[in-house]
């Protein structure tokens, strides 16, 4: 599906919006900065549209929108031209961005499972079925059991 000239607009927005701040992005922030004169409620349906169509993410259900990595993409083939960096420099920011927010999800599943006393999965919404599926297969298999490759520091294969 072709996104329409108000869709674009709001996620180049939000693109931009995340790369300046590195923090979810509100329908009322873009509501402000988009320069489409849409209320918070209008941007709130397009950012459902967004979301199912690949393009953005909530953390929680009255939390902002962040980019994901089709967003992204789309930011570079549609915008990146008018960019004063290169593609290849671009694509490097991208990179460190993701890897960023990988170590963040990951640091989280370890504070989880500290403070929680069980094991803590981190799937991404890129993430394979496959990977998915092993999640839960290992789930299955440590439910009721005290395996010492739980502790801290250890890994469980699937």
């Amino acid at each position: 599906m072709e996104l329409s000239a108000r869709l674009t607009a709001i996620l180049r927005t939000v693109v931009e919006a995340f790369l300046t701040d590195e923090s979810p992005v509100s329908s009322g922030e873009i509501a402000l900065l988009c320069g489409l004169g849409l209320s918070p409620a209008t941007i709130r349906g397009e950012f459902r549209t967004l979301t199912s169509l690949g393009y953005l993410r909530q953390g929680h259900t009255s939390g902002g929108r962040i980019p994901t990595e089709k967003a992204y993409r789309t930011y570079l083939l549609l915008f990146g031209s008018e960019s004063t960096l290169s593609t290849s420099e671009l694509n490097a920011e991208l990179r460190i961005r993701i890897a960023k927010l990988d170590a963040l999800i990951a640091d989280l599943g370890v504070i989880l499972d500290n403070v929680r006393s069980n094991p803590a999965f981190a799937l991404l919404a890129g993430d394979a079925p496959d990977d998915v599926t092993a999640a839960r297969r290992i789930i299955k298999r440590l439910e009721g059991t005290s395996d010492p490759k739980l502790l801290p520091g250890h890994t469980v294969d699937s």
